[in-house]
């Protein structure tokens, strides 16, 4: 078992494979939903131009399902060209399913979803989550964005539902 490390991606989906857990991860495309991915029980620094979770710069990504539990994203800056969303599309045609159940993310300068081309859809939903960030979306929407966060469609900068992850040290200051 992985008790806490820095990975790529690459490393991120050995660690998966491996059943790895309480994972703390900082990079620039964290989790890349290319392909049916299962990330449990990760903290995700966000630092310059950082992705969470990416789905997709080309059209390899149609029909993946990325299935997370228990994630804490924290962020506190600004982080250049991507507009610092959780979750990005930034190139090509895909239909993509992000499911997160379990979640606390902290970003006042984070968006959660940003889908820069009309050929992307995001499917999926959010529950039993602790959300602060600076708003939705930022110039980035086209696309059809079918996600719900907190049991509805609603897109706001805020939630709280559910059975929320706790605050740790690192949101707290």
């Amino acid at each position: 078992m992985v008790s806490e490390m820095k990975l790529n991606t690459y490393m991120l989906q050995v660690a998966c494979l491996l059943g790895a857990c309480a994972v703390t991860l900082q990079a620039q495309s964290v989790v890349k939903v290319y392909c049916d991915i299962t990330v449990k029980d990760t903290t995700i620094r966000m630092v310059r131009n950082s992705v969470p979770i990416q789905l997709g710069w080309g059209n390899y990504s149609a029909c993946a399902v990325g299935t997370f539990k228990n994630r804490t994203i924290l962020g506190n800056r600004e982080y250049g060209a991507e507009g610092n969303a959780i979750i990005s599309g930034r190139q090509g045609r895909y239909d993509v399913t992000v499911n997160i159940d379990g979640c606390r993310m902290e970003n006042p300068k984070g968006t959660l979803v940003s889908l820069r081309e009309d050929s992307m859809t995001l499917r999926g939903a959010i529950t039993n989550g602790h959300i602060r960030i600076k708003g939705y979306a930022d110039q980035y929407q086209k696309g059809k964005n079918l996600l719900t966060v907190c049991g509805n469609t609603e897109k706001r900068a805020a939630y709280t539902y559910g059975n929320p992850l706790p605050a740790t040290k690192a949101s707290a200051q």
